[in-house]
């Protein structure tokens, strides 16, 4: 079988998509028992998520990144790429590459699966000009979403809120989410937090690690730095991460609750190093007002972070077998979430040993690539 996946762009920047369609990628590369060539059509950057040597790829460049816009020349590219292939998944959707990779397959009469990640979800198209709803429901939503062949969703939850077009006769679907690798850190909680933090003075180390979006919440995670502070907890906050337009209205928040010394700004990290972060901080952060089955909260769980997510940001599962603490999305909330987490070591301990069995055996690439290959089969 010949499957191509078509993504934009797999540099880190761009957060949790790229990281977990590379993670599918991989682990259906890494299947043993399937005869499956695995095929890539992306753009090559510099700073990007590793794929398999055993991934065949075709680079792809745009004229315009804001809505990843291809040359007439590369849609060429993208149309034999189509042609060569038995079966087309696309990653994300809200792109115009995207829409002409599924068009090409649809043209071609291949079966294509769309991983709209999130994108198809009432609440992500809220966000979104009413101008831009119209003009996305009238000519994607009619026109092409509801002739796509199969869907992948990574949760139940935007299963059943995406907008497909095939309300009376729904296509094809599986939910699953793509998994995460499990990074092989030797490195202790204390060890970690020497090399990432060590050499900022304070007892308790919070950190955020993803894109510095709006839907994510960060202020409220300043307020509640604001809040322990006042209390006599020396807490510092670090903003691990791409900015992606809210950074310096952060500064500003820090500055009109009298933190700004508090909150350390650091870019974004690439690689192994996001690990020695996220297992060296006495707590990760998750705030979010929405997430779609959130790649970022999995990978704080392989590494051994200790989580304190609001409840849009972490699935009820991750709670229930004790690999993350969930709060509701208010500053009281979060603040009181941290303060169980610092002034109980146990807890803390239990949270890091339960987050990794909880990854390991219930979200590695593996496991989720067995699944969605069996999905390929049923619609070929």
């Amino acid at each position: 079988m010949r499957i191509l996946h078509a993504i934009p762009s797999l540099e880190f920047k761009y957060g949790g998509p790229s990281q977990s369609a590379a993670s599918l990628m991989n682990g259906l590369a890494e299947l043993a028992c399937v005869p499956a060539s695995i095929r890539l059509l992306c753009k090559s950057d510099a700073h990007e998520v590793a794929v398999s040597s055993k991934i065949t790829r075709q680079d792809i460049d745009f004229l315009y990144e804001r809505y990843w816009v291809p040359s007439v020349k590369e849609v060429k590219t993208i149309r034999r790429s189509v042609s060569d292939a038995d079966i087309i998944h696309v990653h994300s959707y809200w792109n115009i590459f995207a829409s002409l990779v599924v068009h090409e397959a649809l043209a071609a009469d291949r079966p294509v699966v769309l991983s709209p990640r999130g994108v198809l979800h009432w609440k992500a198209i809220a966000y979104r000009s009413r101008y831009l709803k119209k003009l996305f429901a009238g000519i994607f939503v009619n026109r092409q979403l509801g002739h796509v062949t199969a869907y992948h969703f990574q949760s139940d939850e935007e299963a059943a809120n995406s907008v497909t077009g095939r309300r009376n006769d729904p296509a094809p679907r599986i939910v699953a989410d793509n998994g995460v690798g499990i990074p092989s850190l030797k490195t202790s909680a204390h060890a970690a937090r020497e090399q990432t933090v060590g050499t900022v003075s304070g007892d308790f180390h919070l950190l955020f690690f993803g894109r510095l979006n709006r839907i994510k919440g960060i202020g409220l995670q300043i307020d509640a730095l604001r809040r322990l502070r006042a209390s006599g907890i020396d807490a510092k906050l670090h903003l691990v991460g791409p900015d992606d337009g809210v950074l310096e209205g952060l500064k500003a928040l820090a500055d009109q609750l009298g933190i700004t010394s508090h909150l350390h700004v650091h870019g974004a990290v690439f690689g192994q190093s996001k690990y020695l972060w996220l297992r060296g901080a006495d707590v990760v952060l998750m705030s979010s007002e929405f997430e779609n089955n959130s790649n970022a909260a999995l990978e704080v769980m392989a590494a051994g972070g200790v989580l304190v997510a609001t409840k849009a940001s972490v699935s009820i599962s991750a709670e229930d077998l004790g690999a993350a603490l969930r709060v509701d999305a208010s500053v009281e909330a979060l603040e009181a979430g941290i303060r169980r987490v610092i002034y109980n070591k146990e807890l803390a301990t239990s949270l890091r040993s339960q987050a990794m069995k909880y990854v390991r055996n219930y979200h590695d690439w593996s496991s989720r690539a067995g699944r969605i290959y069996s999905f390929y089969e049923s619609l070929l």
